[in-house]
């Protein structure tokens, strides 16, 4: 990661970065004020992972590079996933095989399995797993609910959102 001034660097694409010397970036905390967010400001983020030392001006295709929700992104060759932190986080190939990739609001569908990014596999049935974009965190299947993920009681559900969250994952 590179924790460089911004006046270093050019917007190319979205969230994306090149400095003279070519480098290409990945922007963690896009427009964030240093002075009210103790520790938090433009980080630069220049290679996959915390000690992968590959960098991303070796893999990303700036021309088709685009956000999805959650953190996501994509171009036509991977899926990336930002794990956001204070210190600016990692970046990282969610996955070099994008065809049977879908998001279903923070959700990722992917080759029969459901996933919340942060916490990876969700116990949940593929067939029947429902979010949007407006419910987001929020998700359903033919048994269950989640939040982030997590499976949660309806009772426990009831006191965490509002009803009109309720009703719109109830009419999924």
């Amino acid at each position: 990661m590179s924790k460089n001034k911004p006046e270093r660097w050019k917007k190319v694409g979205h969230l994306l970065y090149l400095n003279k010397e070519g480098d290409l970036a990945f922007l963690a905390h896009e427009g964030m004020n240093p002075d009210k967010h103790e520790g938090v400001g433009e980080d630069y983020i220049t290679h996959f992972g915390w000690e992968d030392t590959t960098q991303l001006k070796n893999v990303i295709d700036i021309k088709s590079f685009k956000e999805l929700n959650g953190n996501m992104y994509r171009d036509n060759n991977r899926i990336y996933f930002h794990y956001d932190m204070s210190d600016g986080g990692y970046f990282h190939i969610w996955t070099d095989d994008p065809a049977d990739f879908k998001m279903m609001g923070n959700y990722i569908l992917y080759k029969d399995s459901v996933y919340y990014p942060r916490n990876g596999k969700v116990n949940a049935d593929f067939q029947t797993f429902k979010s949007s974009d407006k419910l987001g965190i929020l998700g359903k299947d033919k048994d269950h609910f989640f939040v982030f993920g997590d499976t949660v009681s309806l009772e426990q559900l009831k006191q965490d959102i509002s009803e009109e969250q309720l009703k719109m994952l109830m009419e999924l």
